[in-house]
């Protein structure tokens, strides 16, 4: 049987029956975007790859799987994952940035990501499921945990940080600093005025 056009209930319920195939799916279903999500915010792929399976993992092993809006939850899950993962790296090591300042040559892909990168973590999350992954406000804003009208303030925050420290960093031969708290304190600022 093929599972390829069968709705989400339907995969589910299958999958609850034990359905192998019906598994491979649905993890194809929401892969990409998953998987896409975790490797902006990574710096290596083995850790993406590695929160992407654990956060099926957490999904599959819930007492209720949830049907409808999915994707919201696998990115709340991924959210919780990534987190954990973070506060142990941050607990193990003192980040630096010392890593991109040894790179010769910077395309400015690169050096959007790694602006992208640079934000406060709430900025970049909201920056990438609004406008990298594609995800409604609404939609967002529930990965997050905000309300709409919150969620739409932090983006458009993001959006002028990310411009800001981008512009900043291509017209820079070398490494432009992290954006700082004054930085971001005027951003604020200036979208409250």
């Amino acid at each position: 049987m093929s599972f390829v056009s069968v709705s989400e209930k339907g995969l589910l319920r299958e999958i609850r029956q034990g359905n192998e195939d019906a598994l491979d799916v649905f993890i194809e279903r929401y892969h990409a975007k998953l998987s896409r999500y975790l490797q902006l915010q990574c710096d290596n792929s083995e850790t993406s790859q590695e929160i992407l399976s654990e956060t099926f993992a957490r999904f599959f092993r819930m007492e209720q799987m949830t049907e409808g809006h999915t994707l919201v939850h696998l990115l709340s899950l991924a959210d919780t994952v990534l987190n954990a993962v973070q506060q142990e790296l941050l607990a193990e090591t003192s980040l630096t940035l010392e890593a991109a300042k040894e790179k010769a040559e910077v395309k400015d892909e690169d050096a959007l990501l790694e602006t992208l990168r640079r934000l406060p973590i709430e900025y970049q999350r909201g920056f990438i499921l609004r406008d990298i992954l594609g995800l409604s406000c609404k939609d967002a804003a529930a990965v997050m945990s905000l309300d709409v009208l919150d969620f739409q303030s932090l983006l458009r925050r993001s959006r002028r940080m990310l411009k800001r420290g981008f512009i900043r960093r291509v017209g820079q031969s070398e490494d432009a600093a992290p954006l700082n708290a004054v930085e971001i304190a005027s951003e604020t600022d200036t979208l409250r005025q």
